[in-house]
């Protein structure tokens, strides 16, 4: 039974090589560019399965579009678990975060907190971000880290793995700063891929989505957008700050529970 124990403690701690893992990555200057790779990674995850209720296979998203005014700034980590049951909870070391708004209010695309530029006294926001899905996007403030947790969508309080999960990024400019990275349930890295640079200087898009080995799931991933937050100011050379539009992961499944009664005595057993 102990050696039983330490195969399973082995294998938390398995990484997972690029080749193991199926990685669908996209580039382009606009969403119609990346379209046919976000559509690929969808098909291999399956169907969408929506708001709520349980599945056993099947894909959910987020495209921020449906979040009300009033959940804005601050948006509230929890919204897609409690709110609009999709199973995924977003967390900042930062000091709060924030979806851009509708076209024609201050804060589309980020316009009410990112810097001024000097040349022409404008938001950066807007001139260098695009979305992939019109219009909203999500962002981080005074922190680049974004933590992701998942969840049954039909129940807020059972955590749960996925196999998959993808993203879409707005303005990568600098190569090997925007980073995803797949937690096991012992919150050991299994998998880390940095997204790259988008192929345009301005409003480029870039999409990584990775599907997991069948022996691997994830409890967290972890995203590192851009060398800076999207409230920094401007500096020279400029920030690279990094949006997150879509959001699309595998359906989550409730983590099993395996009792161990022996394990409180191995502390005993190792000290003979």
């Amino acid at each position: 039974m102990l050696l039983g124990l330490i195969a399973v403690l082995a294998l938390t701690k398995q990484q997972v090589s690029q080749a193991d893992a199926v990685v669908v990555v996209a580039t382009g200057a606009n969403a119609a560019a990346i379209q046919a790779k976000v559509d690929e990674f969808r098909n291999k995850l399956g169907k969408n399965n929506g708001v709520g209720g349980t599945f056993n296979d099947g894909r959910r998203e987020v495209n921020w579009d449906g979040v009300p005014a009033t959940a804005l700034d601050p948006f509230p980590g929890d919204f897609f678990v409690v709110r609009s049951a999709r199973g995924i909870e977003f967390a900042t070391p930062g000091t709060r975060m924030k979806v851009s708004g509708d076209p024609d209010t201050p804060s589309f695309e980020f316009a009410d907190v990112t810097a001024l530029l000097p040349s022409n006294n404008k938001p950066w926001g807007p001139i260098e971000f695009s979305t992939f899905s019109p219009s909203k996007m999500f962002a981080t403030i005074d922190s680049n880290i974004t933590e992701i947790e998942f969840y049954v969508p039909s129940d807020p309080k059972q955590h749960a793995t996925v196999k998959a999960f993808g993203a879409v990024f707005a303005d990568v400019d600098l190569a090997n700063t925007t980073r995803m990275t797949f937690y096991d349930i012992a919150n050991q890295a299994i998998f880390s891929y940095d997204v790259p640079v988008a192929a345009a200087k301005s409003e480029g898009l870039s999409f990584v989505g990775v599907v997991l080995p069948e022996n691997q799931r994830a409890a967290r991933v972890k995203i590192i957008a851009g060398s800076h937050p999207v409230n920094t100011v401007f500096m020279d050379p400029p920030p690279d700050g990094v949006a997150i539009d879509d959001v699309i992961f595998s359906e989550p499944l409730a983590i099993q529970t395996v009792n161990l009664p022996f394990i409180s005595n191995l502390s005993a057993y190792f000290a003979r």
